[in-house]
């Protein structure tokens, strides 16, 4: 399980973190110092910078990215997408599949007719002709 706590201020945030790193210890547990960050979550609302302002979570990248309205304005906005470690197994995956050299040759495609079908003079279709 990987919980996920939004609060307003960092201040609000290591508190958080305090009280559960202390639940975790009275079960025995701790916190991963890699895994447990705070992060600041960006936006066009939040302009400062901090040390993190991404994090993962299991196949995706949660950082700021630019994002479109419905009114075609840009704006930052905090959104998930998939994360480099799995766009780059996904690019090794199709690496290995040896694609190079697997086009076919387009000469011999060209000289044929592409439809041999398709009459002439487009008005003289007529839209009751497809269902004889």
């Amino acid at each position: 399980m990987m919980p996920i706590v939004q609060c307003r201020t960092e201040k609000q945030a290591q508190s958080v973190r305090a009280e559960i790193a202390a639940r975790l210890k009275d079960s025995g547990l701790e916190l991963h110092p890699e895994k447990m960050k705070v992060v600041y979550w960006k936006d066009d609302d939040r302009r400062s910078t901090y040390v993190n302002e991404k994090f993962d979570f299991p196949g995706y990248t949660v950082r700021p990215r630019r994002s479109e309205n419905r009114y075609g304005k840009l704006f930052i906005n905090f959104t998930p997408a998939i994360s480099d470690k799995v766009a780059k197994e996904i690019r090794a995956e199709i690496r290995s599949w040896n694609l190079h050299g697997c086009t076919p040759d387009l000469r011999g495609i060209t000289r044929q007719p592409v439809l041999s079908s398709v009459p002439r003079n487009p008005q003289s279709v007529h839209l009751g002709a497809a269902q004889e």
